[in-house]
């Protein structure tokens, strides 16, 4: 049984309502709806597909408002909650999963653009250890900023960068045989622009401590991101084995409808439990409510583990390269969707 969140959110949070209603709106369907879809039909998902739904790329022919819960048992319902949770938030979806996949590499390309700053030319010497690093930094700081860390990279021309408290993400590298403060920590532009892109759509916080509205729109489009993959998967679910294989084929001879189509099939089965995971993490970063839900399920020390599996550090460049490619396809879904839909409703 799921459960229904609180009407209000944390303090200081004007549009916990908001979401909470939304949320409530979609648990509803899930505590009701649903249940009685499984209980009445005998295949997995309580489905039957009729032979002119099988032969069909996508049934969009459904009145979205004029129905009754008896009908709503088959595919239908489905693919009705899959377009209309796709069609208003589609293409901030694109933008939330482009940008997130840019961001992957991120650390890679800047030490590519500025190797000044994380390698140094003489290697001659003893190195410095990392408390004497930050000591150093200490030294010059203004009061109220604090060295928070130091990270090493291997190899012996690499720097020492040192992580200060203030401001966010500042840190400063030092030159790990002569204890020199080399500079300091810049973003790059392109991955700056794609950082606000991901995080609130290029707005900024308002001055006035008003509805920040980037950051609200990007929570809740993951948070319906996740209805619409699970209704994905619902969709797609094969009857038998022979569908199952076929479905997870991406046919590049017959055409170009079919290859988008299968692209937006087996392509998002293909990336779900990766788009899922970054969905699922991404919304602490959005909702209050539920970074303190999250953190109190695994911990109050949940935040680097989080990160890491929002980002796909948790297992080494394999895992990065297929979170990167996976945001590329969820990039890519909402794009082959569309053109799905927009090429339904022209045949009509």
């Amino acid at each position: 049984m799921v459960t229904y969140f609180p009407s209000s959110g944390e303090e200081g949070w004007p549009t916990a309502g908001v979401v909470a209603a939304a949320t409530n709106a979609l648990i509803y369907i899930l505590n009701t709806i649903l249940p009685s879809v499984f209980a009445a039909t005998t295949s997995p998902f309580g489905y039957s597909s009729s032979p002119e739904e099988e032969k069909s790329v996508i049934n969009f022919s459904i009145n979205p408002i004029n129905y009754h819960l008896p009908q709503l048992m088959t595919k239908k319902l489905f693919r009705q909650l899959h377009l209309w949770l796709s069609v208003p938030f589609g293409i901030l979806l694109t933008l939330i999963c482009f940008s997130g996949a840019m961001l992957v590499f991120e650390d890679e390309v800047t030490q590519w653009a500025k190797p000044h700053l994380y390698r140094v030319s003489e290697t001659s010497g003893t190195r410095i250890s990392t408390e004497e690093a930050a000591a150093l930094v200490a030294a010059t700081l203004p009061e109220g900023v604090e060295v928070r860390g130091v990270k090493t990279f291997p190899g012996a021309d690499r720097t020492y960068q040192v992580r200060l408290s203030k401001p966010k993400h500042a840190s400063v590298f030092v030159n790990p045989y002569t204890g020199e403060i080399i500079g300091k920590y810049e973003r790059l532009p392109f991955f700056q622009t794609m950082f606000r892109l991901h995080r609130w759509l290029l707005g900024s916080r308002p001055a006035d401590g008003g509805i920040y509205w980037g950051k609200l729109l990007v929570g809740i489009s993951t948070l319906l991101f996740v209805f619409v993959l699970l209704s994905g998967v619902v969709i797609w679910w094969p009857r038998t084995k022979k569908g199952l294989r076929n479905s997870l084929k991406i046919v590049t001879r017959r055409g170009w409808p079919r290859f988008w189509y299968d692209l937006h099939v087996a392509g998002g089965m293909y990336a779900l439990l990766l788009l899922l995971l970054m969905a699922l993490t991404g919304l602490s970063w959005s909702f209050g409510w539920y970074r303190e839900w999250v953190y109190g399920l695994l911990g109050a020390d949940a935040r680097p583990l989080v990160k890491a599996l929002h980002i796909g550090t948790w297992g080494g460049m394999i895992t990065r390269i297929l979170y990167f490619l996976a945001a590329l396809l969820g990039a890519i879904l909402p794009i082959t969707g569309y053109y799905l839909w927009i090429r339904r409703l022209r045949r009509k």
